[in-house]
């Protein structure tokens, strides 16, 4: 049960001879009354105070198991952020490798078919120089077989005809008019 200054101030007593004084005893219970009421007061304060404390406690516990959850949260997405990384990382490298590699082949093979089309270039034009050669010899070859069968055909015929191989651009004058021009 809980005592306040007023039940103290109600507070009766009964009155017999060789007693306490009663100004004395009512001075002394109004002192306690009021001493009662500002230690209930402070009590009533000190009890408000401490509930909005609780209260607060409460939300800083809610708040902090919050603050719990999403710290577990940011620690498990840095750990799978740092593995994924890791992992694309690893990947990355693996593909830059075979990249690597297989341009490295890429520009081997080139290389040594560049070298292999140079050679057969190389071996196609002095081919074509050889045939070019045998061609020109050939032509020359016909050409002088023909000069002969012409100059053999021209005698035969009595026409006079320089010689091809020494007068470049002679023309061919029949005897004949030859005759005829020397005699004017």
């Amino acid at each position: 049960m809980k005592l306040t200054g007023g039940d103290i101030r109600k507070q009766d007593f009964p009155r017999k001879m060789r007693g306490y004084d009663t100004l004395d005893v009512n001075a002394f219970l109004q002192f306690v009354a009021d001493e009662m009421d500002h230690l209930n007061a402070a009590n009533e304060e000190l009890s408000e105070k401490c509930a909005q404390l609780s209260r607060k406690v409460s939300e800083m516990v809610g708040r902090e198991g919050r603050i719990e959850k999403s710290l577990q949260a940011v620690t498990a997405l840095r750990e799978e952020t740092q593995s994924q990384s890791g992992q694309l990382l690893e990947n990355s490298k693996a593909e830059a490798e075979r990249v690597v590699t297989q341009a490295e082949e890429d520009a081997s093979r080139i290389r040594q078919e560049s070298e292999w089309n140079s050679r057969r270039l190389k071996d196609e034009v002095a081919a074509l120089e050889k045939l070019r050669e045998k061609t020109v010899q050939n032509l020359a070859e016909v050409l002088r077989m023909q000069t002969r069968l012409l100059e053999n055909e021209a005698d035969r015929l009595g026409i006079d005809i320089p010689k091809i191989s020494g007068d470049e651009g002679a023309k061919v004058v029949p005897i004949k008019h030859k005759a005829e021009s020397e005699g004017k």
